[in-house]
């Protein structure tokens, strides 16, 4: 069967006689803006290991480690590492 307007409407209706299909429920703004707050800061943690990532990636093989963390941030113990290097 082509797919044209009239066919689309046929199988619409047919499915609505047949009951296949399931109500769906809109969710309200206020839990539209929690979600997109979740995903946006579930983003940005994972941006944020993968920088972690790649600046002990690039310190390693000039056999500079920074280490786990500790009491000291990750951004200063980059620092001390490099403060003395090239």
């Amino acid at each position: 069967m082509n797919k044209t307007d009239p066919n689309d409407a046929l199988g619409l209706a047919q499915i609505v006689r047949t009951g296949w299909y399931r109500e769906v429920t809109v969710k309200s703004l206020d839990s539209q803006v929690i979600r997109s707050f979740l995903s946006s800061r579930a983003r940005l943690v994972e941006v944020r290991v993968d920088l972690v990532n790649q600046i002990r990636g690039v310190l390693k093989p000039f056999g500079l480690l920074a280490g786990k963390g500790g009491h000291q941030p990750f951004i200063d113990r980059v620092r001390e590492l490099v403060a003395n290097g090239p």
